[in-house]
């Protein structure tokens, strides 16, 4: 696959689906990333790895050496939910690269399941993604992350507030250990984001966080944006949409 990569140097897409590709290993993503420093025209790219187990860190290394030269990338689409055995020195070496494609418009990013990430991924995710002026739209998914806490998800937040283009933001934090100080950091990052028209929040089995903390979250969004939409999902809050919210 990655020998027929190479020769195609003109191209401005590629989605490769690999989900519960057992045998698929770290030096099978070593490969593709090698691959893809030749394709200087590249547009997009959509990959998922969900629960291709033998991946590890090592595997997203040149991965995010790749992504440095790809300075015409407009979308990133990765996926490697419950591929356990990537941490934080993984988010790494792909933050690395994230923060040379400045011209990136759209970021998606599954991690969930990934149970070895926390707050030091967070943190260097953070310091990648706020130097990406041209972003319009964020997903990020790290469901399930425990060691996740609410130090790594507020310096998420100060990172995502510097995004002054962004009008879509995607938030999956199920399972995380956070309260609502958290919220409260997310809230105040709303402040700087005057072009978000899209918010959707997941934390489901997050029971530290208190429904009249997301309740306040909600109705100071609202008041900001009154045609925004907004979607917040909990076990302590039911499932909230625009018709919902009254400010």
């Amino acid at each position: 696959m990655s020998q027929g990569l190479e020769t195609l140097v003109t191209l401005q897409s590629i989605k490769l689906n690999l989900i519960e590709s057992g045998q698929y290993t770290c030096h099978g993503i070593y490969n593709i990333g090698k691959s893809l420093k030749n394709i200087h025209d590249l547009k997009k790219i959509n990959f998922n790895f969900s629960w291709c187990v033998r991946i590890c860190d090592q595997g997203l290394l040149n991965l995010g050496e790749s992504l440095k030269e790809l300075t015409s990338l407009k979308k990133i689409s990765l996926n490697f939910s419950e591929c356990f055995q990537i941490s934080e020195e993984g988010i790494g070496y792909l933050s690395d690269g994230l923060e040379k494609v400045t011209n990136l418009q759209k970021l998606s990013l599954d991690f969930s399941g990934c149970e070895k990430i926390g707050n030091k991924g967070l943190q260097r995710l953070s310091q990648s993604v706020r130097g990406l002026n041209s972003l319009q739209s964020v997903s990020l998914d790290f469901g399930g992350c425990r060691m996740i806490t609410n130090e790594g998800f507020c310096i998420l937040s100060e990172g995502i507030k510097e995004l002054v283009s962004l009008f879509d933001l995607q938030l999956t934090f199920h399972g995380c250990d956070i309260d609502d100080g958290a919220i409260e950091s997310l809230k105040e990052g709303m402040k700087t984001l005057e072009l978000l028209k899209s918010l959707d929040l997941i934390l489901n089995n997050c029971h530290k966080i208190k429904e009249e903390t997301l309740a306040g979250l909600a109705k100071i969004v609202k008041k900001k944006n009154p045609l925004m939409r907004i979607k917040i999902i909990s076990d302590v809050y039911r499932k909230l949409s625009n018709e919902d919210i009254l400010l």
